[in-house]
């Protein structure tokens, strides 16, 4: 699959996610918006994010990394430590919903995201800037 073709249906299923179609089903909607949770590697819940300039922003983000080929099916660095994990949730009333899990390794610069369609998961390098906005999940809840 050509990395242009790649990129866009993940951005597309990530600006989608409350169709009906489904990877996922999800227990309850307590919005009724898409939101992104955000726990710390500890698996404790640091954050929720609800504006749609950042839900936006980390989609984009999401689909542009996703869609490079040479990430996909990829394995962690070996020294990779968990910094943040982002779940995005689809909020709209639906009885089944995607679910996306995009994990932040600081150390080694690297994401690894797990559900997505069709390539199901992968690592990607990412460069300071990504890292850092990423690495700050609590400057997204504004």
């Amino acid at each position: 699959m050509h990395k242009k073709t790649l990129a866009i249906i993940i951005s597309m299923l990530l600006l989608s996610l409350g169709t009906e179609t489904s990877l996922v089903a999800a227990k309850t909607n307590q919005y009724n918006h898409d939101y992104i949770v955000v726990y710390n590697a500890q698996n404790q819940k640091i954050t929720t994010i609800t504006s749609k300039k950042s839900i936006n922003y980390l989609s984009d983000f999401a689909g542009d990394v996703g869609g490079n080929e040479k990430g996909i099916h990829k394995k962690l660095t070996n020294n990779a430590q968990l910094s943040y994990k982002y779940v995005f949730h689809s909020g709209k009333k639906s009885k089944l919903s995607y679910k996306l899990n995009l994990y932040v390794y600081p150390n080694v610069k690297e994401v690894k995201m797990t559900n997505l369609p069709i390539v199901s998961n992968g690592v990607w390098q990412i460069d300071k800037k990504q890292l850092h906005k990423l690495d700050n999940p609590k400057k997204f809840a504004h």
